[in-house]
């Protein structure tokens, strides 16, 4: 299985690393994602519905705004988010 598989509105969590653009990197990402919140200046926590826009369309306008990409993960792990009870 695959995020993408679940139906639309089933949304996951990813951190992004992306050194010492946090601030930048939460604006670029805001509208392409649910829900963006800053760890610290070079890492986001964003939620997001892949049928609506896949990760991957992220960190590409992520990097075509300048913004260097260290690293993307669910956070916390996907099979512990696909088991973790939903909240309404």
């Amino acid at each position: 299985a695959t995020p993408a598989a679940f139906s639309a509105g089933r949304t996951w969590n990813h951190r992004i690393a992306c050194p010492g653009s946090a601030e930048a990197a939460a604006e670029t990402v805001r509208p392409f994602v649910e829900e963006v919140h800053i760890v610290d200046g070079g890492t986001i926590d964003c939620r997001l519905d892949p049928a609506r826009t896949a990760c991957a369309k992220v960190v590409e306008a992520l990097v075509r705004s300048g913004i260097a990409v260290e690293s993307v993960a669910f956070h916390p792990s996907w099979a512990a988010q696909l088991l973790a009870p939903r909240s309404p």
